[in-house]
């Protein structure tokens, strides 16, 4: 998902003292996108699919303060 910088800057902001972790969950994540996203601070990435409880387990969703779920344009509504 591309737009995810923008979403990440604007978590990101330097008016938020302390920034949420971010936990990325996908398939695969494209080398050009995390390079722009690696730099923001306390975000993660775990390989799975959203549909999979081990891949939401393994990404701390139990202790999730909160979850968005993002459909790139190839996805398709469950």
């Amino acid at each position: 998902v591309p737009g995810i910088y923008y979403l990440l800057a604007t978590l990101r902001n330097r008016s938020i003292p302390e920034p949420t972790p971010v936990v990325i969950v996908d398939h695969e994540m494209p080398s050009e996108i995390w390079e722009a996203i690696s730099f923001f601070a306390e975000v993660w990435y775990v390989k799975g699919q959203m549909t999979s409880w081990d891949a939401l387990s393994r990404a701390g969703v139990r202790t999730a303060s909160k979850v968005y779920h993002i459909l790139s344009s190839q996805s398709y509504a469950l």
